[in-house]
């Protein structure tokens, strides 16, 4: 039988609790130490039966085969699921005995008795739990005072021949294996406390290996979740900004057709007047505007050259429903005599830029509470500067706290009592990424300005 089948059958614990497997361990290599023990001592004192044929030895041997047996069934006892109490106590008990038993013969100052004591208090703690080494302890001085005050009122005599009998051979092999088994108590228990706490040091690395795995769980799955809220909130945002400007754009296409209907009307009075040309421009222009509409709501993409100062014109025209609302006038500051500026680009895309900065700016005016002489104004501002197109907006409104400006570009982040949050997260969105440009946020109580940079190609310069 191999080594670690042997210490599987004798050795190994069954409790998965780590405090009563270290107690196990201890008490089963304690009874086997005892059993290989009893077992030397019985083949020696067998040989010597042989040689001598003494009456005597037959009665030790009959003695150590008793010894054997009742460590036996103790180690059964233990190898018992959850039967390790009762083998603990009758060897603490035993143990404890032997000591009453050495100072109860030969007086409290015999080595091998305090010694004995010793050894008790130790594997109580060990084999039973912490508080059992204290009870040893107060049951050792409970027999120590006893013994003492039988000898000293001379009801107990013991045999002081030891203190005059020279040290031998026998009291060294006496003191080296009680020496022995408190060493193989401490190292075995200290050993197994060693290895208990270098499973729980690898399970807390462990534990927090998995913790830390969880948490980029978490965060990147968080991320995933945000991400995929961010663009549903932008396409609820793209209908919601079609829906805001619904009113102002069948107001403008409903002037539209109303020209169209009377130029049909003087067209039948004068078919060879110049009507026909005008009403050809009003159905392109009504085109115009189903086209880009619908490539905003599919958002779609479509690079194309456009004169920047011409789009945003009308993109004021199409406001101006919404800013005669609020009593608020776009002022367009474009180039001298209105000089065309062509960008190259998506106009649906530049469109939203715009729109959104537009009416951030006559939002600005609503609940401000600052008295004008003059019609409050969003101005904005077109000019080429070196290789870049800048436009900029700006109002007189009640202007942005400092500690919000570093804010205002962040989705759901609003200073708007019913704002989402989004609008100017879209704006700073197109800009950077479809255009490559930057937008710049300067705020003060005198209001707020936008300044949108767009690098110009070329062929646009």
């Amino acid at each position: 039988m191999s080594k670690s089948n042997l210490y599987k059958i004798l050795i190994a614990p069954h409790s998965g609790d780590p405090n009563t497997s270290n107690q196990e361990i201890v008490l089963n290599w304690l009874l086997v130490g005892s059993l290989a023990l009893a077992f030397m001592a019985f083949v020696n004192t067998l040989f010597s039966f042989v040689a001598l044929h003494d009456a005597y030895l037959l009665f030790r041997l009959l003695a150590i085969v008793c010894i054997f047996t009742f460590f036996g069934i103790l180690l059964g006892l233990s190898r018992r699921k959850q039967q390790q109490v009762v083998p603990s106590i009758v060897l603490v008990t035993i143990f404890f005995g032997a000591a009453v038993f050495a100072v109860y013969s030969w007086d409290i100052l015999v080595p091998i008795g305090l010694l004995l004591f010793s050894l008790v208090i130790v594997m109580a703690g060990i084999l039973l739990s912490a508080r059992f080494s204290l009870y040893m302890a107060l049951l050792t001085a409970v027999s120590l005072s006893f013994v003492e005050y039988a000898k000293a009122h001379h009801y107990l005599h013991p045999n002081l021949s030891w203190e005059q009998r020279p040290s031998s051979f026998t009291d060294v092999i006496s003191f080296t294996a009680i020496y022995a088994i408190l060493a193989l108590v401490s190292w075995l228990f200290n050993r197994q406390m060693e290895m208990a706490l270098k499973r729980a040091q690898r399970s807390e690395k462990a534990l927090k290996r998995q913790r830390d795995l969880l948490e980029i769980k978490v965060e990147q799955r968080t991320r995933q979740l945000q991400a995929a809220q961010l663009e549903q909130i932008q396409e609820f945002y793209r209908f919601a900004e079609l829906g805001h400007l619904s009113t102002a754009l069948f107001h403008d296409m409903a002037n539209h057709l109303t020209s169209v209907s009377l130029d049909i009307k003087g067209l039948r009075q004068d078919p060879h007047s110049g009507i026909a040309g005008r009403i050809q421009d009003n159905i392109t222009y009504i085109d115009g505007v189903v086209r880009r509409v619908r490539r905003q709501i599919q958002g779609q993409i479509e690079v194309e050259r456009f004169n920047v100062v011409e789009e945003i014109t009308e993109i004021i025209k199409i406001l101006s429903y919404q800013s005669t609302r609020a009593n608020v006038i776009i002022d367009l500051q474009g180039p001298p005599a209105r000089q065309p500026i062509m960008y190259r680009g998506d106009l649906t895309r530049f469109r939203q830029i715009i729109i959104n900065l537009l009416s951030n700016g006559i939002e600005a005016y609503q609940g401000s509470k600052t008295s004008r002489k003059s019609q409050p104004a969003v101005i904005v501002t077109v000019e080429k500067i070196g290789r870049d197109l800048r436009v900029t907006v700006t109002d007189q409104g009640q202007g942005i706290r400092s500690a919000e400006q570093g804010k205002v570009f962040e989705p759901f982040y609003s200073t708007k009592d019913k704002g989402m949050g989004i609008g100017l997260f879209i704006v700073k969105q197109i800009t950077e990424k479809d255009f490559s440009g930057t937008i710049n946020l300067t705020s003060s109580k005198a209001g707020t300005t936008f300044v949108v940079t767009l690098p110009l190609r070329r062929h646009e310069k």
